[in-house]
């Protein structure tokens, strides 16, 4: 059965991402990517949750959404798992 911790990790821009590689025995097993979208909330129609799908349907396809965190009203963490392949 798959393990869960919680980490924390440094703030993170715009743009920025925090990538975490999981290792077993010096192999990569799982990689994930944590990244920060900013919602302009007076510059789109589109609701919060409208504007994170449209992210998430457009995102690099060997990725898959792992979490969608709530950091404050504009911005939204999300967390990604690699795909294998």
């Amino acid at each position: 059965m798959p393990k869960e911790i919680k980490i924390l990790i440094p703030d993170t821009a715009e743009g920025e991402s925090v990538d975490i590689n999981v290792l077993v025995h010096g192999q990569t097993v799982l990689q994930y990517k944590l990244e920060m979208f900013e919602y302009p909330m007076d510059k789109t129609a589109l609701s919060r949750a409208d504007f994170i799908k449209n992210i998430i349907d457009h995102y690099h396809k060997d990725f898959e959404v792992v979490e969608v965190g709530l950091d404050s009203q504009k911005k939204i963490p999300v967390l990604f798992r690699q795909l294998k392949s």
